[in-house]
């Protein structure tokens, strides 16, 4: 008797340890969450970089137009916008592949849980069968 509380002592331990690994499945999640809602900020700002950056070289065409000297400041405009964006791609671009890492940890995560799930229940289901032939045993020598 003693052995299978221990026994199912270690399967509650066990238990515990799979519910720590579903927190931590559960928040590997979270942070995919996050990090698409991060990835999908800083799409949209790409694009309306894109916008801008289109915009200004429109506004340096007109300027140039108007007056040379105010030209080069113009340009600069669009130098700083081109930097923006090149920094803001190269964010997003970082942030994807914290996402796809994100991802296949995640995916690995939960095919090891449902792995260990699956061995626990068949852990238990043998403890279970054995504890039913001790009880078994027990009973028919008690007869």
């Amino acid at each position: 008797v003693d052995c299978v509380l221990e026994v199912v002592q270690e399967v509650k331990t066990e238990v515990d340890r799979q519910r720590a690994v579903m927190n931590d499945l559960n928040q590997q999640k979270q942070l995919i969450s996050q990090s698409k809602t991060a990835l999908s900020e800083l799409d949209q700002t790409v694009h309306q970089l894109h916008r801008q950056a289109g915009r200004a070289e429109e506004k340096l065409q007109h300027l140039k137009k108007q007056a040379n000297f105010r030209g080069e400041d113009t340009q600069k405009t669009v130098e700083s916008l081109h930097q923006q964006l090149r920094a803001a791609e190269s964010m997003r671009s970082q942030v994807r592949s914290q996402l796809d890492r994100a991802e296949t940890e995640a995916g690995r995560a939960e095919r090891d849980s449902l792995a260990e799930a699956a061995a626990e229940e068949q852990e238990l289901n043998e403890i279970t069968a054995s504890y039913q032939r001790f009880e078994q045993l027990v009973i028919s020598h008690l007869r």
